[in-house]
């Protein structure tokens, strides 16, 4: 994409899930994202901008993503279709439409795997200059 400036990505997460009540077994660890979350920063009221999320199967077993909902018409997903073997690494990128917006942004997007559904989130600041 031309024209995006480059921003800061969350730092590296890996997600303990022993703890969350939904969970109710071991389905989603093995499974390590590179961050779950994005700050796009200050943006210009119109711009596109996206970011890709890496997930890396750690597991003995196939993840599949399966399918990716925007929590808005904002957000364009795509992803990595079919199965990561074990070893293996799979993406989502999410491009985010600005126009129409303005100020604080928060959105989300759901991910959901033959392994649970995982939540990415996505922010900026949008100037209506």
């Amino acid at each position: 994409l031309g024209g995006l400036m480059a921003f800061q990505p969350a730092s590296k997460a890996t997600i303990n899930f022993n703890n969350i009540d939904h969970v109710q077994d071991d389905s989603v660890a093995g499974l390590e994202w590179d961050k779950l979350e994005y700050n796009f920063g200050k943006i210009t009221a119109g711009e596109k901008v996206e970011t890709v999320f890496r997930v890396t199967n750690n597991r003995k077993d196939t993840l599949e993503i399966e399918n990716v909902a925007g929590s808005c018409g904002c957000l364009v997903p795509k992803w990595t279709k079919g199965r990561i073997l074990p070893g293996g690494a799979g993406e989502v990128t999410v491009r985010f439409n600005s126009e129409g917006k303005w100020g604080k942004q928060t959105r989300s997007a759901a991910v959901y795997t033959n392994r649970g559904l995982f939540t990415l989130y996505l922010y900026a600041i949008i100037d209506e200059n």
